[in-house]
């Protein structure tokens, strides 16, 4: 999943860069893959932090253990 977050994070940092860094001949795909990069790698990293809170609460002590 963290490899996948990767290529979305650097989809969105080439992409970014050529949309933004100054060339007038980009077209809108550049535009397109800033912002699906910007999107993927922000969802991913919000659905490993959920994953990641919702093991981590279900060790709190003093909890009744569930069978």
């Amino acid at each position: 999943m963290s490899f996948l977050s990767v290529c979305f994070l650097l989809l969105a940092t080439v992409c970014g860069f050529l949309a933004f860094g100054g060339h007038t001949d980009t077209g809108v795909l550049s535009h397109v893959g800033f912002v699906l990069g910007v999107l993927g790698f922000l969802t991913l990293a919000a659905w490993t932090l959920a994953r990641w809170a919702v093991q981590t609460l279900d060790d709190v002590p003093g909890q009744r253990v569930r069978r």
